[in-house]
């Protein structure tokens, strides 16, 4: 029989050959519907949608970023694009960043290409990442405002976007 062990981290480095341990998982979520005006002119075209924040306990980590955008939609078939993207300097739901430490990658993609199509679902982003800290590091979806777009535009906003992170040993 095994003994119980408590205050430790196993597999703390990993099993050899077949990657980490999971040391910790952090969860976000924006439910109900709201939607981003589109813009021109002087205005920031970039809005944060939704940011969740992880505090690695190791520098060696690895976080996996799990995204997903619930039942985005474009009404006028005009072009939008969302992606992930880590050290915005304005993380708050809603907020209009400015810069970012790096992308992680496209949620989204481009949207409707002519003025008669236009898009709704649910789209997602996995990405891993690698801080090389143990400082808290955020992690935001950034939606463009090239157009207006609509988010939880499904199943009167139930399920909403939302973003899982899990740091794994590495």
């Amino acid at each position: 029989m095994s003994p119980l062990r408590t205050n430790k981290i196993y597999p703390f480095a990993g099993e050899q050959g077949n990657g980490g341990g999971i040391i910790q998982t952090k969860f976000a979520t924006r439910t109900g519907e709201f939607s981003f005006s589109s813009t021109s002119g002087g205005a920031s075209i970039y809005k944060t949608v939704l940011s969740c924040s992880i505090e690695p306990q190791n520098s060696s980590s690895k976080i996996l970023v799990l995204a997903y955008a619930d039942g985005i939609a474009d009404r006028g078939g005009d072009e939008w694009e969302s992606f992930v993207a880590h050290g915005a300097n304005d993380t708050a739901n809603g907020g209009d960043p400015t810069s970012w430490t790096g992308k992680l990658g496209c949620i989204t993609g481009l949207g409707a290409w002519t003025g008669s199509q236009r898009t709704i679902g649910t789209y997602s982003m996995h990405a891993l990442h690698s801080p090389n800290t143990t400082s808290n590091t955020i992690y935001s979806i950034i939606t463009n405002r090239k157009s207006t777009s609509h988010w939880n535009n499904e199943f009167e906003g139930v399920d909403g976007t939302s973003i899982i992170l899990l740091e794994i040993s590495s």
